[in-house]
């Protein structure tokens, strides 16, 4: 699977590289956006003799995400999603109990963008990381009690890097590679994504960030306000 992604990549990297030459001039790529998106999001980090002996699947939700340039080279970014997985948790003393949590996420960074040609952005980000698991604490211990439901918390940091490249004059792509660090999660993934343009200030989107414990993938419209 791994060697799929990384064949993936190469690919895209090599077409954003190549669309600059085959495609008429556009405007510089924006980095003041505001991004509304359905997000589904799959956590593969829990061992099964740790308690949770049914994967974080089929989790979704909404996130908002937004983006403000800080002059030619810089920006600033946030993100903020929920989503509702269900999970089983059982240990020794208990039988398998189901419920539904609610996952909250908070990203807050700055981020570098260096022009490689007119289509073309190296971009690089760095940001912390809140990660809420709502009632329900994942790190309970064997003897099961009220306090270990209020303990939810865990955060950490992100670092990511990749290429921004306007492939089409409507259409944008990304391909890049992401770690993140948050207590029980320590996850390298994979990112791509594709924007549409509807108008100047509108688009319609799809990225996918694919690692070994969290995948997300994300579906939705993104507001840049016009120039």
């Amino acid at each position: 699977m791994r060697r799929f992604y990384l064949s993936c990549c190469l690919a895209a990297m090599s077409l954003a590289i190549v669309a600059p030459h085959s495609v008429d001039a556009a405007e510089s790529l924006d980095y003041t956006y505001l991004d509304l998106a359905y997000v589904g999001r799959d956590i593969d980090a829990f061992d099964d003799d740790e308690g949770v002996i049914e994967d974080l699947d089929d989790g979704g939700g909404v996130a908002l995400e937004g983006s403000l340039a800080l002059g030619d080279n810089f920006f600033i970014f946030g993100g903020y999603s929920d989503t509702e997985s269900d999970v089983t948790f059982a240990n020794d003393e208990v039988f398998p109990l189901p419920a539904e949590t609610d996952i909250k996420r908070l990203d807050l960074g700055v981020g570098t963008m260096v022009e490689i040609n007119d289509r073309l952005d190296f971009v690089g980000r760095l940001g912390y990381v809140d990660i809420d698991f709502g009632d329900f604490d994942f790190g309970a211990s064997e003897d099961i009690d009220a306090n270990d439901l209020l303990d939810d918390s865990s955060d950490g940091y992100l670092v990511d890097i990749g290429l921004r490249s306007q492939l089409l004059t409507n259409l944008e792509g990304s391909i890049g590679v992401r770690h993140i660090d948050v207590e029980e999660i320590d996850n390298t993934s994979l990112l791509a994504s594709l924007l549409f343009e509807l108008s100047p200030s509108w688009d319609i989107g799809v990225s996918v960030d694919a690692g070994d414990d969290v995948s997300t993938y994300m579906l939705g419209v993104r507001f840049s306000p016009s120039p």
